[in-house]
């Protein structure tokens, strides 16, 4: 395998037994827009990049300039940041697609990486249609989970401490016939979850929380999802309520205004 890794000025990182969290590129770029809050948020600063023949390379302004700090670093596809407020925690923020067809080739890729470096879970952020949920769904917490049967008990415990139940898989329709249903998963994260259950050389658990979401401005979810992954990462000297903040690109999400003399 070639180099996937490249860290800032060739510095060493160490990964060992750390959570990686991954946003999955669906319904309303959710896990996206959640790991920029999470940057912004608690810290968390840019150690290095991941570089990979199968993701479609991509350059761009920085996404976290203001204008107090004009530092006006570029921005590429896949960049991975560190925090000392969560030492064990490593978050990967994705902003270029896979190339059509190389989702396998990806995913082998990243497993072997995270196998060397001793990543002990991978977490993705993602989100699914709310138009498909069930009954049982309509009701209460909009996240679910979905786990590789290898994931620690305590933090099953913990997701069910903070009402977060684990995704549907079947139901009964009105006349009484099982109806079996899909766990949501798709793409790159589809892909890891059914390596590492068929496939016991990698040692990694997986975790996904998924979002029920319908496409929009969806800030609002995604500071609905970083409030919840805080409080799923914090430790007992953590405040119990984070100071959530967004970064300066959001002021672009929806492109400029209209020009207000075009009605005077």
């Amino acid at each position: 395998m070639s180099k996937f890794f490249y860290s800032i000025n060739n510095n060493s990182i160490s990964f060992k037994n750390n959570t990686l969290i991954w946003p999955s590129l669906t319904l309303g770029n959710i896990g996206q827009l959640t790991i920029d809050v999470l940057i912004c948020s608690f810290e968390f600063k840019r150690i290095g990049f991941i570089v990979d023949e199968n993701i479609i390379p991509i350059i761009g302004n920085d996404c976290f300039t203001t204008l107090d700090n004009n530092s006006g670093t570029m921005s590429t596809s896949i960049e991975v940041y560190q925090s000392s407020i969560f030492p064990s925690i490593t978050i990967v923020q994705q902003r270029s697609p896979i190339v059509d067809g190389r989702i396998p080739n990806f995913s082998e890729n990243l497993l072997k990486w995270i196998n060397a470096e001793e990543i002990k879970e991978i977490l993705f952020l993602s989100s699914s249609n709310a138009n498909k949920r069930v009954d049982s769904q309509l009701m209460g917490s909009q996240v679910r989970f979905i786990k590789s049967e290898n994931v620690d008990k305590n933090i099953v415990s913990k997701l069910n401490e903070m009402n977060i139940s684990e995704m549907e898989l079947i139901v009964q329709s009105p006349e009484g016939e099982t109806i079996q249903l899909s766990n949501r998963l798709t793409g790159l994260a589809k892909e890891i979850y059914s390596t590492i259950i068929s496939d016991c050389k990698y040692n990694v658990s997986f975790l996904c929380l998924n979002l029920f979401c319908s496409e929009g401005y969806n800030t609002n979810e995604a500071l609905q999802m970083s409030n919840l992954i805080y409080n799923f990462i914090k430790n007992q000297d953590s405040p119990s309520t984070p100071q959530l903040r967004t970064p300066s690109c959001w002021k672009l999400l929806q492109g400029p205004t209209f020009d207000q003399s075009l009605f005077f």
